[in-house]
């Protein structure tokens, strides 16, 4: 039986922070390929490290900041120029939020949050 996501192309922003290493994990273990922006090498090497028996040829880790419009640009422009399509994209950013617990977040601060 295929995977759940054979042949899918995903993009994790965030993907090297302790929850994201965990969906990239998931997303590769059901068959997808992987596409990660990393700032730093270190990161990218413990979460290499970290999926190594489930990632075969399907991550790929491409340097870039995602709080950096010119370098989210170039990211973009290598993703397209490697796979015909995304077909999932997840936002696990965010792990600077050290306020309310979700279920108390003010609406305010949920808002920014998504946006930034």
């Amino acid at each position: 039986m295929p995977a759940l996501l054979e042949g899918k192309n995903v993009v994790v922003a965030g993907g090297t922070g302790s929850v994201g290493e965990g969906l990239v994990k998931a997303f590769l273990q059901e068959g997808a390929k992987v596409v990660v922006p990393c700032r730093s090498a270190e990161k990218r090497d413990r979460l290499a490290t970290y999926v190594q028996n489930e990632r075969g040829n399907r991550l790929l880790c491409l340097p870039a900041n995602v709080g950096d419009e010119t370098s989210v640009a170039e990211f973009w422009s290598q993703v397209r120029d490697r796979f015909p399509r995304v077909d999932i994209g997840v936002a696990c950013i965010g792990g600077w939020y050290y306020g309310h617990s979700l279920h108390r977040m003010p609406l305010a601060d949920w808002r920014k949050a998504i946006d930034d």
